[in-house]
């Protein structure tokens, strides 16, 4: 409180005793104002420093509290001195420890996306691939009986966020989930394996692949991932080329579509242009490879992606993370979808399929057609426990469109039980 009155008598040069003579004999703020010679508004200023409150005619604040605050200062500021020092010292070791974790987590990702970038990514990719002698996968078995088999219809497969390469255990997660290659795989076989018992059939197969296809480098989760990110592609994409293989002997027509997500780019924001070592397109280049006269293999250059249906039907497909308020419930994102899909590919899709929020979600769109938001293969993590988010259950879909082009099945196949 002295601080402050020191402060008022130098900055208004008046004495704060011919201020509170004035106010305690009860001068309004204009007298008072005209008998130091100050504007109104400055009185005001001081009034209210001083904890004192004044109006046009009268002042209705006691003196007394402003007396009591002068006489008890000093014990007062003791106790706040003590109190700051204490609150400065643990302000300071908290910020240091910040500063040091944010320190080594920018060096290690600065290290690790410059590693990535450089052109020895591809040879260590193909040293792991030298390291994959066989993969096995489960043998498909499928007869044509049922009397749902059309042949111009369309099995269409969407998985979205594998995150292949993540590790989850248990004891991080409240034991709601576990993660990590193996399960991946396990999870991936029972989708694929529901895709062959269904009684809606056809010739045709499409694949579609929604993004975060591996963890990749982003938010720190380089620092708990099961394996390095080149040894991800190398084994995920050996497991993908076999897959297909297997599945070209029951479809007669197989495509593959790639879309990247954010956890592929080795950049912090989202970019339009193609990037050569996005780590979506490095997995869409070996599997092309090995896929020649096996299947069709397309990547979404443009990170947002079209896919053909039946009768000339479209559906508009992309990751989600270049649309960061997008969700199949949020009518006015949809509606925002439709019109990009027009913009970019000039068709009206009668299919939004997104990734990127981890959750199932579905919505009609004004055509009749759905926006559907496919769902996680990971589920529950480390980063969605911690900030709440429960229901992040994984789950992947299928869906059988007839020759119309219509969905006529779909099945939303839940994982939570595969570890």
């Amino acid at each position: 409180m002295k601080e402050i009155i020191k402060r008022i008598e130098e900055h208004y040069q008046i004495k704060i005793d011919d201020f509170l003579e004035l106010y305690e004999l009860g001068y309004g703020r204009e007298d008072i104002a005209l008998k130091l010679g100050i504007g109104v508004m400055p009185v005001r200023q001081i009034a209210a420093s001083l904890g004192l409150r004044l109006k046009k005619k009268h002042r209705s604040t006691d003196l007394d509290i402003l007396k009591r605050r002068l006489e008890n200062e000093n014990d007062l500021i003791v106790q706040l001195t003590n109190d700051l020092e204490f609150m400065n010292e643990k302000a300071l070791k908290l910020h240091k420890s910040l500063i040091k974790c944010r320190d080594e987590n920018s060096f290690l990702r600065k290290q690790i996306r410059l590693s990535a970038r450089e052109e020895k990514v591809l040879e260590e990719i193909k040293e792991e691939l030298k390291k994959i002698t066989e993969v096995k996968v489960e043998p498909i078995i499928l007869e044509h009986n049922s009397p749902y088999f059309i042949p111009n219809g369309l099995n269409l497969v969407v998985l979205s966020d594998l995150h292949i390469g993540a590790k989850v255990e248990k004891e991080n997660v409240g034991d709601m989930n576990e993660f990590n290659y193996e399960i991946a795989i396990k999870r991936i076989d029972i989708v694929f394996d529901r895709l062959v018992r269904m009684s809606y059939q056809s010739e045709n197969l499409t694949i579609a692949i929604l993004g975060d296809i591996f963890d990749g480098i982003i938010h720190g989760s380089q620092l708990i991932a099961e394996m390095p990110v080149t040894k991800a592609i190398a084994q995920f994409s050996a497991y993908i080329v076999a897959k297909v293989k297997s599945l070209s002997k029951i479809y007669k027509n197989i495509t593959l579509e790639i879309i990247s997500g954010n956890h592929e780019r080795l950049f912090d924001n989202p970019v339009t242009i193609h990037k050569p070592y996005d780590f979506s397109h490095i997995f869409y280049e070996l599997v092309k490879t090995q896929l020649i006269n096996v299947a069709e293999v397309n990547y979404a250059f443009k990170g947002y992606h079209r896919i053909k249906l039946p009768n000339n039907k479209w559906a508009f497909a992309f990751h989600g993370d270049m649309n960061r308020k997008y969700s199949p419930f949020k009518e006015a994102e949809v509606l925002k979808a439709i019109q990009l899909a027009k913009q970019v590919f000039g068709i009206e899709p009668y299919l939004i399929l997104s990734g990127h929020l981890h959750k199932y979600m579905k919505s009609m769109l004004p055509n009749g057609g759905f926006a559907i938001g496919v769902g996680s293969l990971m589920g529950t993590n480390q980063y969605s426990y911690n900030n709440g988010w429960l229901s992040s259950i994984p789950s992947q879909v299928i869906l059988f469109l007839n020759e119309e082009g219509e969905v006529e099945k779909e099945k939303v196949i839940i994982l939570d039980k595969i570890s």
